[in-house]
C-alpha cells in the first residue's frame, strides 16, 4: 500500500520529473520518461498502473462501492478492472470480461501483482452472456470503437479506420448495450465508454440505446466526477475530454441509471 504523496516522493528519489495530475485524484504525470517503469520495483510491488488520466475518470463515474457486484463488459488488459477494485477497496465482486483468453490473463497478473483478490474473469462474447438477467448493481461497457480519442499517442490509428467503421461499430456498441442492459439491478448504473469523439459511436449510439429502452435515463456526470472536473462534462451530460483542453486522451463516458 501507498500513498499518492508517498509515490510522488519516491519516484522524484529516483530522479523522475514527476507532476500531479489535473483531473484524477489519484493521478501523477511523468515527463520525458527514459525508463521502462515495468522494471521499478515500485511497479512490481502493485504501486501503480500505468492509465491514461481521462480513463481514470470513467471509473470514478462508475462510482462502485464495497461489496457491489459489478460487470466489466470489455475489460481488455484490466486497467479499468483494477482501479474499479481500488475504489471498491478489494470489497465485492467484479466479473472482468473479455473475449481474448490472453488479456484476461495478463488482468490476473496484474491483479496479482497490485494483490487485487476481488476480480473474477470470464472469456465470452459480451453479446453471448446469459443467466445472469437483474445481477449486477454497476456495469461498465468500455466498448470498441475506433479509438481516435487516442491519437496523439497512435498516430497511426487514423490510417487504420475506414469511413464504414464507423456506423459499423455503432450498431454493434448498440447491440452491447441492449445485451448489458438486462443483466443490471433495477435502480443500477451501466456506464458506456469510448476513447473516441466520433458522434456516431458516441452520442448517437447513447440516444439510440435511450430511445430504445426507456426504463433508463441519462445521469449528468458532474455530480460523480472529482472535483475540478466541470470542464469535462458536454452539453448532454456526459463525460467529454480533449487533448488540447485537458492534455489527456479524448474519452466520452455516459453514466446510465436504470428505473
Amino acid at each position: 500500500m501507498t500513498t499518492v504523496d508517498e509515490m510522488v516522493g519516491s519516484l522524484r528519489d529516483l530522479g523522475f520529473r514527476v507532476e500531479s495530475g489535473n483531473l484524477a485524484p489519484e493521478a501523477i504525470h511523468l515527463k520525458s520518461i527514459r525508463t521502462d517503469l515495468s522494471s521499478l520495483d515500485h511497479h512490481q510491488r502493485g504501486y501503480f498502473q500505468v492509465q491514461d488520466e481521462a480513463s481514470q475518470l470513467v471509473s470514478h463515474l462508475v462510482q462502485p462501492q464495497p461489496g457491489e457486484r459489478v460487470l466489466d463488459g470489455c475489460a481488455g488488459l484490466g486497467a479499468k478492472s483494477t482501479h474499479l477494485a481500488q475504489l471498491m477497496e478489494n470489497q465485492g465482486t467484479i466479473t472482468a470480461v473479455d473475449n481474448q483468453g490472453w488479456k484476461l490473463t495478463r488482468l490476473v497478473e496484474n491483479a496479482q501483482r497490485m494483490q487485487i483478490s476481488c476480480i473474477e474473469t470470464l472469456e465470452i462474447d459480451v453479446c453471448e452472456l446469459a443467466g445472469m438477467q437483474d445481477f449486477f448493481d454497476r456495469i461498465l461497457l468500455d466498448a470498441p470503437c475506433t479509438g481516435l480519442g487516442v491519437l496523439r499517442r497512435n498516430p497511426d490509428i487514423k490510417w487504420k479506420v475506414k469511413p464504414k467503421d464507423f456506423y459499423r461499430l455503432h450498431l454493434f456498441q448498440k447491440q452491447m448495450l441492449a445485451r448489458l442492459a438486462s443483466l443490471l439491478k433495477p435502480g443500477g448504473v451501466l456506464v458506456y465508454a469510448t476513447c473516441t469523439f466520433s458522434v456516431e459511436e458516441n452520442e448517437a449510439t447513447l440516444e439510440s440505446f435511450l430511445s430504445e429502452h426507456p426504463q433508463f435515463s441519462l445521469e449528468s456526470a458532474r455530480p460523480y466526477l472529482p472535483t475540478g472536473c466541470a470542464s469535462t462534462v458536454n452539453r448532454v451530460g456526459a463525460l467529454q475530454t480533449w487533448p488540447h483542453k485537458h492534455g489527456v486522451d479524448s474519452f466520452f463516458a455516459a453514466r446510465l441509471r436504470r428505473e
